[in-house]
C-alpha cells in the first residue's frame, strides 16, 4: 500500500520506491527470508512504516510497526482467531477470522 503519489523504479516498474504498508503470506520456503534478510532490506526505505506477516498454517496475522523515522525501533503485535489487528500507518483495522473465512473452518 502506498500513501500518496506513487514511486517507481526508473529501471523496474513493478518496484515501487514508497511502500508504506507490505504484506507478506509466509509459506515453508519463504518464511525465514521474509522475517529476516527481506524485512531488513524493506527497513531502509523510508517511507515503510509496517510489514505484515499473514500465516498460511493457522489465524495468525503480525504486525510490525515503526515510529518515527527509518532509524526508530519497531514495535511488534499479532491477532489471532477472534481477534482484530490494527494498521496504524493506515487507521485500519483487520478482523482476523474474516481474512481466514472458509480456510480453517470445519
Amino acid at each position: 500500500m502506498v500513501c500518496g503519489p506513487l514511486e517507481r523504479d526508473t529501471e523496474s516498474q513493478e518496484t515501487v520506491l514508497n511502500p508504506t504498508v507490505l504484506v507478506e503470506i509466509l509459506s515453508d520456503g519463504t518464511e525465514r527470508y521474509d522475517r529476516g534478510e527481506k524485512f531488513e532490506h524493506y527497513k531502509r526505505i523510508p517511507s515503510f512504516k509496517e510489514y505484515v506477516l499473514v500465516s498460511q498454517k493457522e489465524p495468525l496475522v503480525e504486525v510490525w510497526h515503526r515510529e518515527g523515522d527509518s532509524w526508530s525501533p519497531w514495535s511488534q503485535r499479532e491477532g489471532r482467531a477472534g481477534a482484530r489487528v490494527a494498521f496504524q500507518s493506515i487507521d485500519c483495522q483487520l478482523v482476523v477470522d474474516e481474512l481466514y473465512r472458509g480456510v480453517f473452518e470445519p
